[in-house]
């Protein structure tokens, strides 16, 4: 029995709930910014908080179903490496890892300074000047528009093929 065929089925669902995890993510983000009391404020937080864990279980199963897609298929994951003909695979993957680097050094640190700043405004029954400030990040913004054209990129490499 030629299993392949699940596991792309399997590849296809982590990627539908990792961009599921993207867009709630910043729909949850986003009300966040332009709520006006601290309790919303933070609600949506904690709900862009939920989204962010679907991101980052799925951003590995991505890879990992991807691969395993690919090895079934015969495909020559790192194209010329290989001796391939086509590179659309590496280039997608390549693409999809520039992402892996900077989990540690740019989000992590925002995500603590986002929660400490949460935190505190709850204490204090206001949105401060410091929830207000990680909460209208313009490097965050640039960040995830960067994030869905890289996704949106590969996702077209996956489907067309194109090289």
């Amino acid at each position: 029995m030629d299993i392949a065929p699940f596991v792309i089925v399997l590849h296809v669902g982590c990627v539908l709930w990792m961009v599921s995890g993207i867009v709630g993510r910043g729909v949850s983000f986003s009300l966040a910014g332009k709520a006006k009391e601290v309790v919303s404020a933070c609600a949506h937080l904690k709900n862009g908080d939920v989204f962010e864990k679907m991101v980052v279980l799925a951003s590995p199963a991505v890879l990992i179903t991807g691969f395993a897609a690919a090895a079934m298929r015969h495909y020559k994951t790192f194209g010329f490496l290989q001796g391939a003909q086509t590179n659309w695979l590496l280039s997608g993957t390549l693409v999809y890892v520039i992402l892996v680097p900077l989990i540690p050094l740019f989000l992590v640190p925002r995500r603590k300074r986002r929660e400490a700043a949460a935190e505190d405004a709850m204490k204090k029954g206001t949105i401060t000047p410091e929830l207000r400030a990680v909460l209208d990040d313009p490097a965050i913004r640039r960040f995830r528009v960067f994030e869905m054209v890289l996704i949106a990129i590969v996702v077209t490499m996956m489907v067309a093929k194109p090289f």
